[in-house]
């Protein structure tokens, strides 16, 4: 949501005072926040309010605590009702962002997420905004590697990456951490 917020923030009567490319989360799930945790059920563990833009107020949540699915619908209308897409470059991750003193400006390299190998490109921008959220990388506690995780035989994965090709009907799973959604 942090990406949406600040989409919106810098558009002012259909312009963009900043020019910057983009990621986003609809394209390729890499952050681990409710546009991409899909695990069956998932759902906020604060209250809907807290997702609605102050410019975009959504009174209409089904639940007190929303789906992953209803968050990410109100997100998605938001990016195409407010025409972000234009300004949007999907599947790319920023790599660095390197201040030039003498230009005044931020020499920033991004990467093709879909390309193998990656491909890479600078482009230059005076202004860099972050909004990545606080979890965009999935993490192993340690803890869980020293108990042997890597050792396990069973399919596992973390819900940030969701398998969807692996059939759960019929099989016990179990889920390791804590902080989880409702």
């Amino acid at each position: 949501m942090s990406s949406l917020r600040m989409h919106l923030s810098q558009k002012k009567d259909n312009t963009y005072p900043v020019r910057a490319l983009r990621s986003h989360p609809f394209a390729q799930p890499t952050s681990a926040d409710h546009l991409t945790h899909q695990t069956k059920g998932c759902a906020s563990d604060i209250p809907g309010h807290w997702y609605s833009l102050s410019r975009a107020l959504n009174p209409n949540w089904k639940a007190y605590y929303p789906s992953q699915r209803e968050i990410r619908a109100y997100a998605e209308a938001l990016w195409t009702q407010r025409g972000l897409r234009a300004h949007t470059r999907l599947g790319t991750e920023v790599v660095s962002a390197t201040w030039d003193a003498r230009a005044q400006a931020y020499d920033v390299v991004l990467e093709d997420v879909a390309t193998v190998p990656r491909a890479r490109r600078t482009v230059r921008a005076r202004v860099v905004l972050s909004a990545v959220g606080g979890f965009q990388s999935p993490r192993v506690p340690e803890e869980l590697r020293r108990a042997g995780v890597e050792s396990f035989q069973g399919e596992r994965w973390h819900s940030a990456e969701w398998r969807h090709d692996v059939p759960l009907a019929g099989k016990r799973v179990g889920v390791v951490g804590n902080g989880c959604s409702a």
